[in-house]
Order: C-alpha cells, then structure tokens, then sequence
C-alpha cells in the first residue's frame, strides 16, 4: 500500500509516482480514481481540462461514462507529442507517446493533475458532471 493505494493498481502506482515531482505532502486526497481530480482540486492542487495544458509530471485521469478510471503520469513533452505511461491490464508500465488532442479518443481524458500546489486558497474547476 502507498497512502491507502495499492501499489499493484494505477491509484498506488502513479501516487508513488506523481510524489517524486510533486511537493509536500504529494497525494492528500483519498478518494476513488474517477474521483480524482475533484479531490485534488479540494486539496489545492493546480488541476487543468484542457489537454494542452500538459506538464511533465502531472498525473492523467481519464474516466468513462460508467466511471471507470485510467490514471496515468506524464513523462515528458517533445516535439508537440505527450510521452506518458499507464499501466497495461496486466499491471505492467507501458510508455505510450501521443498528441494532447488525441487523449479525449485514446483514453476519455478529463484532466490533469499538475505537481504544483496552487498558492492562498484552492484549485477551481468544472467537471463533467457523469450519469
């Protein structure tokens, strides 16, 4: 476990990760992965919808309709191509290099989670609200 996430599923894998970058405290929300950006919000997190607004380091949600999660973290950015890595079915990190306006297709993005902290007071954002 790694903050309350299993570390053999993408919450405890790419929390562990996302801290690498990110500053105290790194992952204080708790909440599930469809969840996710909200919590992150709530906790002061700089959140971005757009997906241009991409940063290395940041932590990928992608959530469904039926609200199933895909969290994944950026690597790098180069060349106008987002190079990022999600984990396969089998638990196994595969790197996966793609356009920011492609992710919405490849795997129904709905924001990032920048490792940056917003300064006095909280993140503000509006979702999607799911069925």
């Amino acid at each position: 476990m790694y903050k309350g996430f299993p570390v053999n599923k993408a919450t405890g894998y790419f929390a562990r990760e996302f801290d690498k970058a990110a500053p105290v405290p790194g992952v204080n929300w708790s909440d599930e992965d469809y969840l996710w950006l909200t919590g992150a919000a709530q906790k002061g997190w700089i959140v971005k919808t757009s997906p241009q607004d991409v940063k290395p380091g940041a932590l990928i949600v992608g959530v469904d309709q039926a609200r199933n999660a895909l969290i994944a973290i950026v690597q790098e950015v180069k060349d106008g191509k987002i190079i990022y890595e999600k984990l396969d079915k089998a638990g196994k990190v595969i790197r996966c290099i793609t356009a920011p306006e492609s992710l919405q297709r490849e795997i129904n993005f709905s924001g990032y989670i920048w490792p940056e902290r917003i300064k006095n007071g909280r993140a503000r954002m509006l979702l999607p609200v799911l069925p």
